[in-house]
């Protein structure tokens, strides 16, 4: 749904109209989880959650929004309105949307870490969203 109506004020269409990719930007889904102190004020006696939250990265983006800056705008002013959560979750531990440039140092193996930290656990899952993100595979 997020996906559906953020593509739609990129592109400024309807989802009907919404082309597929390379006609449109591609998103690539992850989905993270990782304990969340619940209790910070009671160093004695922590409780945590495990929370799961999920981020995307966006390739080929169309001016005006190939700026981070009027990106952001975007999305926080046309389309998180629309989603309770990303609206009213602004807390400095819990933002509802964050959104960072790409720095390859920082990223090119940043969805990996949650895989290799989990792969033995029983739900070690990939952090890709392989069935809602566009990818693109290449024959040799």
């Amino acid at each position: 749904h997020f996906r559906n109506k953020f593509l739609c004020a990129l592109l400024n269409t309807k989802p009907k109209r919404l082309p597929d990719p390379p006609e449109r930007p591609r998103v690539i889904w992850f989905h993270e989880k990782a304990p969340v102190l619940m209790n910070p004020q009671e160093p004695s006696n922590p409780r945590y959650k495990l929370a799961f939250h999920t981020h995307f990265h966006l390739e080929e983006c169309p001016e005006p929004y190939d700026s981070w800056i009027c990106l952001d705008w975007l999305v926080h002013n046309q389309v998180a309105k629309r989603f309770h959560r990303l609206s009213t979750n602004n807390s400095k531990e819990n933002k509802g949307f964050v959104l960072k440039p790409w720095v390859r140092e920082h990223h090119a193996n940043y969805n990996f870490k949650d895989y290799h930290r989990y792969q033995n656990h029983q739900d070690a899952d990939l952090v890709l969203d392989a069935e809602n993100s566009d990818l693109q595979f290449f024959r040799d």
